[in-house]
């Protein structure tokens, strides 16, 4: 059991709109769909589809809830609040337990942790007495709120089988349960109710035995029955504690919902083409609705007010850029290098905190995104079938697809009627290059004049597809060969219209003795210093020499960087599939796995500087589709499989000169704690710290072109009072600058 302050909840501050201080997480989900609500006090909970947030309706503050300020885990399956008690269980989809009291949390991790065979999914949960009953997968569990720890398990299926229970009903002196296999109950308050015999079941006719949903109201039970998958029957029991006769009250509802007693008000959902309501509460003369369309709706005195914090439209993320502060993701996706999934074209922007979504019905599965680097309101959108689109200043401006073929020169599939494009990239001259697939023509560029070219590598590449692109610092052009193919390289010798000179090369990854290292490459980035990087289905494979691709051959090859693990030599994340890879300022890699989250390593990579998991940190899964980083703040965008989250990095793209050198916090206050910053840097910065007497305090290096200061001494005391310079200098000593900041205790 794990017990853990959250001090976030007696805050009304809307927690995105918080300053994110180095070293802290967000979370950037859709919370628009709505399905579940509870009310503890004056604060409402409402469940979406893929996050969770509170509203406080003492001042309608918006707070969003996760891993970050404190929850144990992700994907709820099922919430439910007692005033009385002034607690609220959340119960994940992973059977992981966590109970909110006052401005506590507890964890009750037993049933995640516990093996049993069978479904240990958590239903539903009833509140009686100082007692939470869990109706879960294999029978009904009995949580004592006091102790906050389990009391005991009920199996309640005949001769003690497991069954699941989906939701449990109490009438002061009967616990009844709603299972996959009828309708039991039992004397709540007795010892033997442990007993499975003491569990007796229903007897009625008919042809369903999966009950859904029970409830009480006015005395009788209500059931909702599963008649099959698309339709319910609801029932109505009467003198339930005497004699089981039943009322049929509805049959063959066309949808799968939900009945429940609120307020003492009997609700059935039901679905309708214009309302999306999941859940309600009724109380106080108000309705408090989860709805699937608009979150968290609220209704007072005949007004409605709609709730739910700002946040991309999908959790599913499939690329992603950023520039001048601005972010971008699109939800596309591949089932194969040749399909998509069909989702139609969007794309999620966030500047300034505030997220907008650009939506388009005319194409399709949007996978790539190049953001003009010259003009940030330029974004160029790659798609698997519907060619590319340009967007400007939040607008569709353009299609480059098959109905406009005299303006550019990209090339449908052979086999169809289909443009793809596998990957964009701008070169030094603002030119953006674009992989084709499937085409005589596999490469084309558009100009900076907007002029098009596109190029007869067929025979050259001679393979079918080709996905991402890169361009180095020489201007070489690194494209990915995916399906184990290997790599494509190309330099058109600063002369794009004269194809004579240009230069060819396709390999795969071999060593230095010719043998093949992993071929079946995701990723590829070039770091500060020119070495190229490849995340592959074995871990990571470098270039060193990657200069030599055309000429001195014997030069290069791939090679793999050797750690040391327990005393022993391994290759860099050997037995993990990297899918991604970027490179922060200050050189360090941030390589996402298909399994085990993010590792931050070194410049060089041989030293392991982080590694983030689902379980050390607030990372939503450890399945990492897609990294990229804000190297102006040092923001690190990291999409998952369960959605989008940030982490604010250390390390910033550093200047060239001294020009925009900033400290914050200045002054510095007695109640602050966190690292002083000092931005604006050239990379590899000394700094060094001092009182105005001249007395040395601190030195350190900049990660970039930042570098962090923890306001105390290289002793582990913090300083006193005063005003404090500041010095900096490049590595070689010919840049400098000093700075004062105030400090106050």
């Amino acid at each position: 059991m794990k017990k853990l302050i959250l001090a976030l909840f007696i805050f009304t501050a809307l927690f995105s709109n918080a300053q994110v201080s180095i070293g802290q997480w967000q979370v950037h989900l859709p919370y628009h769909q709505g399905i579940s609500v509870s009310k503890n006090k004056n604060i409402i909970y409402c469940v979406t589809e893929d996050g969770f947030f509170s509203l406080n309706e003492l001042d309608n503050s918006i707070t969003e809830l996760s891993k970050i300020n404190g929850l144990s885990d992700v994907d709820i399956s099922t919430i439910n609040s007692s005033e009385a008690l002034d607690i609220t269980i959340i119960a994940y989809e992973n059977s992981n337990i966590d109970i909110i009291k006052k401005n506590e949390i507890v964890n009750i991790s037993d049933i995640k942790n516990k093996q049993i065979i069978g479904n240990k999914h958590i239903n539903s949960i009833l509140f009686v007495k100082n007692y939470a009953y869990l109706a879960t997968g294999f029978g009904i569990v009995k949580l004592n709120l006091e102790k906050e720890e389990i009391a005991d398990t009920y199996y309640v299926g005949e001769d003690g089988e497991q069954i699941s229970v989906n939701e449990l009903a109490y009438d002061g002196t009967y616990l009844y349960a709603a299972t996959e296999n009828g309708i039991y109950k039992a004397q709540e308050d007795k010892p033997e109710i442990i007993n499975y015999q003491n569990w007796t079941k229903f007897n009625f006719t008919t042809t369903e035995t999966n009950f859904l949903n029970i409830c009480l109201y006015n005395n009788d039970l209500y059931v909702l029955s599963s008649a099959n998958s698309n339709q319910n029957n609801l029932y109505k029991f009467t003198k339930i504690a005497e004699k089981d006769t039943f009322l049929i009250l509805a049959e063959n509802i066309n949808s799968k919902k939900r009945i429940k007693n609120t307020d003492n008000n009997l609700v059935l959902f039901v679905d309708t083409a214009m309302y999306f309501y999941k859940d309600l509460i009724l109380n106080d003369n108000s309705v408090i609705i989860a709805d699937y369309a608009r979150g968290l709706i609220l209704k007072k005195d005949n007004y409605l007010s709609y709730f739910f914090p700002d946040g991309p439209y999908r959790t599913k993320i499939e690329e992603m850029d950023v520039a001048d502060e601005t972010f971008y993701a699109t939800l596309g996706g591949r089932i194969s290098v040749m399909d998509g999934y069909g989702y139609y074209g969007e794309l999620y922007k966030c500047k300034n905190k505030a997220w907008i979504d650009i939506m388009d019905l005319e194409s399709k599965d949007w996978t790539e995104i190049k953001i003009n680097p010259r003009d940030s309101k330029q974004v160029f959108i790659g798609t698997t079938n519907y060619g590319l689109i340009e967007i400007y200043d939040d607008k569709i401006v353009k299609r480059y697809d098959i109905n406009n073929f005299a303006e550019h020169t990209l090339q449908s599939i052979i086999e169809g009627n289909n443009i793809r494009i596998g990957g964009l990239a701008f070169d030094e001259d603002n030119n953006l290059w674009i992989t084709n697939f499937g085409v005589e023509k596999p490469i084309s560029v558009l100009k900076k004049d907007g002029t098009w070219k596109s190029f007869n590598y067929k025979d050259a590449i001679n393979y079918k597809y080709i996905t991402d692109i890169i361009i180095t610092q020489d201007g070489t052009k690194w494209c990915i060969l995916p399906r184990g193919e290997g790599l494509f390289a190309f330099n058109n010798n600063q002369t794009i219209d004269n194809e004579d000179d240009d230069l060819l090369y396709k390999f795969q990854n071999k060593d230095k003795d010719g043998a093949i290292l992993s071929n079946t490459i995701y990723a590829i980035a070039e770091d500060r210093d020119g070495v190229i990087w490849l995340g592959t289905s074995e871990g990571i494979v470098v270039y060193y020499n990657p200069s030599n691709v055309f000429d001195n051959r014997s030069y290069f090859y791939a090679s793999q960087i050797i750690i040391e693990v327990n005393g022993e030599p391994k290759h860099l994340l050997k037995t993990e599939l990297v899918q991604t890879i970027e490179v922060d300022g200050a050189n360090q890699k941030w390589i996402g796995t298909e399994k085990s989250g993010v590792f931050v390593v070194s410049p060089d990579g041989t030293k392991e500087i982080a590694h983030f998991t689902a379980e050390n940190s607030p990372l939503l899964s450890n399945n990492i589709s897609k990294i990229k980083i804000d190297k102006k703040t040092g923001t690190v965008y990291i999409a998952t499989s369960k959605g989008l989250i940030s982490y604010k990095g250390k390390a910033t793209e550093p200047d060239t000169y001294f020009n925009d050198v900033y400290v914050y916090p200045n002054p510095v206050r007695e109640n602050y704690s966190g690292d002083v910053v000092i931005k604006g840097l050239i990379e590899n910065t000394n700094v060094k710290i001092t009182d105005i007497a001249g007395n040395f305090v601190y030195e350190t290096t900049s990660l970039g072109g930042q570098a962090l200061w923890n306001g105390k001494t290289l002793n582990g005391e913090r300083v006193k009072t005063g005003v404090y310079l500041v010095f900096l200098s490049n590595e070689d000593g010919t840049k400098t600058f000093v700075t004062k900041l105030l400090f106050i205790n």
